[in-house]
């Protein structure tokens, strides 16, 4: 095939270098800037490209048309993961692999089951710019440290993977990460089984929820910066988004992860069809804190939630809403505290369950459509703005806590069954009803 023919012509130009080759299998340093890189053929290993290194170098596109490829960062990152490299958090962290920082750095991949390894501003990321990674098929491997994997702050980072059973691992701001005035998307446009794995067992990035977990910042985060209690200087959270058109995929992380909304910022995961799991710890699967907005959506499947201590499937924190929306299948929830369509201090939680035969293992506790406000906000502006909670599950023959008997299928309840609330401004309300044929909100 005329593609597959051998050939190769480098220029530097003032821009970086232009590197034209193909019908060979190559290898791409990375101690130089480049303009342009198009590979016709070949399995090829690269240290860089597709990236900007700065201002003086404000574009950097690479091209792989075919072949089976690595894109690995440093040779330490060639047999080992990420999360087992020793140098993990003292390598430095020049950007590689459709990363734009002050400019515009773009990856574009046609063919191959490819792997990927690098750990900082890499694999869609962006600030102060654009940057794009762009993988068109085959089963493919990303392996990252942070800032990586659709991540953007003053800018866009997106990584777009059209077809493949994918694995994505990470540790914090990747996968869908919005930082101020950002924007980072996270899209697998296939439908085979996929991996998301935001690292909680190696912990680098603990927690002040609980520092026994890394702060995920990912799957679906929008987050931003909260100073109202340190400088003062405070900035709004962008947009985080993963969106994952079907398979049977696993989600796993620690906290603020899986449509997870931060400081006026706006976090979004959405599933496509399929059996998927969902594996979180604190302020996951549909939850905001501080003004946020959080969103779990998934179309369908027989899935399986679960969150292991705070703020989880749809539930809303400070004036924040956090919603969970599960469209059909049946579904196994196993929840937390402030869960399952939870309002806290004046945020408001929702949960929709459509509809399927659907298990709901959760203590008594704030949850199920629950409110719930510090008693010593008595007599401030807390006291009397609503804080509020609600669940709905629309179809099906569900099981609920046989510890907690307001609830229950084919019931409705309030807060003054299952607990008086400690102000008239907090309301919360569940339905458990057979109506299969519900019509989405509008």
């Amino acid at each position: 095939r005329p593609h597959r023919e051998r050939f190769s012509f480098t220029w530097e130009t003032p821009y970086g270098w232009i590197v034209l080759r193909g019908g060979t299998d190559d290898v791409t340093t990375g101690d130089r800037p480049y303009l342009l890189i198009v590979d016709t053929s070949g399995n090829d290993r690269y240290a860089g490209g597709g990236a900007t290194f700065s201002a003086r170098h404000p574009v950097s596109v690479l091209l792989d048309i075919e072949g089976s490829d690595r894109y690995i960062e440093r040779a330490g990152l060639e047999e080992s993961s990420v999360a087992q490299y020793a140098g993990r958090r003292s390598g430095s962290r020049r950007p590689t692999f459709g990363a734009g920082i002050l400019g515009y750095g773009i990856l574009a991949d046609a063919s191959g089951d490819d792997r990927y390894a690098a750990l900082c501003h890499t694999q869609g990321r962006g600030a102060l710019g654009i940057g794009v990674l762009i993988d068109s098929a085959g089963a493919d491997r990303y392996d990252a440290y942070t800032f990586a994997q659709g991540s953007a702050e003053f800018g866009l980072g997106a990584l777009c993977d059209s077809g493949g059973a994918d694995e994505y691992r990470c540790f914090t701001a990747s996968q869908g990460f919005g930082g101020t005035m950002g924007c980072g998307l996270l899209l697998d446009g296939g439908f085979e089984d996929d991996l998301y794995e935001a690292n909680n067992t190696v912990i680098d990035f603990p927690s002040p929820q609980d520092r026994a977990h890394n702060a995920s910042l990912a799957q679906g985060c929008g987050f931003g910066r909260r100073a109202d209690h340190l400088d003062g200087r405070s900035l709004a959270g962008g947009v985080g988004a993963l969106l994952d058109l079907g398979g049977n995929n696993r989600f796993v992380a620690g906290v603020f992860a899986q449509g997870v909304g931060y400081w006026y910022g706006v976090g979004l995961l959405c599933s496509g069809p399929g059996n998927d799991q969902y594996e979180g710890v604190w302020y996951v699967q549909g939850a905001s804190a501080h003004f946020a907005v959080g969103v779990l959506y998934d179309e369908g499947g027989n899935d399986r939630y679960r969150a292991s201590m705070n703020m989880a499937q749809g539930a809303g924190h400070d004036f924040g809403p956090g919603f969970l929306f599960d469209a059909a299948g049946s579904d196994r929830y196993e929840a937390p505290n402030l869960s399952l369509g939870a309002g806290n201090a004046n945020g408001f939680g929702f949960f929709w369950d459509r509809s399927g035969d659907d298990e709901y293992v959760v203590r008594r506790s704030t949850a199920l459509g629950r409110a719930s406000v510090d008693a010593g906000v008595r007599g401030t502006l807390r006291e009397r703005n609503l804080t509020l909670g609600l669940f709905l599950d629309t179809g099906g023959r569900d099981t609920y806590p046989a510890d907690q008997p307001w609830c229950g299928d084919g019931r409705s309840w309030t807060m003054e069954q299952s607990g008086p609330p400690a102000f008239p401004s907090v309301r919360g309300a569940g339905l458990d009803v057979e109506a299969p044929d519900t019509p989405e909100p509008r």
